[in-house]
């Protein structure tokens, strides 16, 4: 029943929608980089050795004093083995990793440098994830932005 002066509801006003769909864009904008975190992975491996290789090393450690898991990776590194890690705690050296640190380890004689880093893995589940949340997010800002300029026009 209408009565007078009174209009029907509408399902949602136009001019809401773009706000709607703006808060909503920022809202897996926000999940994109959040599901980012889960997508940060820790990679370990030898990039060279001897005092040539020393110029951008953090530390440097003897092999003997390493915990035996550090020693065993070290072996498989210098082996040509790649360590990728979903935490900081087995990688090799102490304290936290940065984006990209060296690290030197002196065996027999050798200094061996290590490179410890931090990146997004984005071959990973969760990386994937984030990326298409990303994408999926800055397509709803750009339809949010579209809606609102035909509305005003």
């Amino acid at each position: 029943m209408n009565l007078p002066g009174s209009r029907r509801a509408t399902s949602f006003p136009s001019v809401r929608r773009p706000v709607a769909i703006f808060f909503l864009s920022v809202f897996v904008l926000l999940a994109a980089f959040v599901a980012g975190i889960g997508a940060l992975h820790y990679e370990f491996f030898l990039t060279g050795t001897g005092v040539d290789a020393m110029r951008n090393v953090v530390e440097v450690y003897e092999y003997a004093a390493l915990p035996a898991a550090d020693r065993a990776t070290v072996d498989a590194a210098i082996a040509g083995e790649r360590f990728v890690y979903t935490s900081v705690e087995p990688v090799p050296g102490y304290g936290g990793v940065g984006l990209s640190e060296q690290i030197g380890v002196v065996k027999d004689d050798t200094t061996y440098v290590f490179e410890r880093r931090l990146f997004f893995d984005a071959t990973a589940p969760v990386g994937l994830l984030s990326i298409g949340l990303g994408v999926a997010g800055l397509a709803l800002f750009a339809s949010a932005l579209r809606l609102d300029m035909t509305a005003r026009h």
